[in-house]
Parts: structure tokens; C-alpha cells; sequence
């Protein structure tokens, strides 16, 4: 199954951003949309 999902909304796009949650215990991220891999590792 899935470890985390990236949600981008109408806001996010506009500025250029994401959220990356984490769907073990529900941790988020904000994190730039270039910098996904990135917000992803910070998860883990």
C-alpha cells in the first residue's frame, strides 16, 4: 500500500507548493512542488 500522499489544491498550485503526508501516523509537510523528493525524505 501506499506509505504517503501528496495533496495539491487550487492554493497550492497557485503558489507553487504541496502538502506530503505521511499515512502511518499523519505527519505533514509543506514543501515547494520541485522539492517533493526532498519533503518526501524528511518523512522518511
Amino acid at each position: 500500500g501506499a506509505k504517503h500522499v501528496i495533496i495539491i489544491g487550487p492554493k497550492d498550485l497557485e503558489a507553487g507548493t504541496c502538502v506530503i503526508k505521511r499515512l502511518a501516523d499523519g505527519e505533514q509537510v509543506e514543501a515547494a512542488l520541485d522539492a517533493v523528493v526532498e519533503g518526501l525524505e524528511r518523512l522518511g
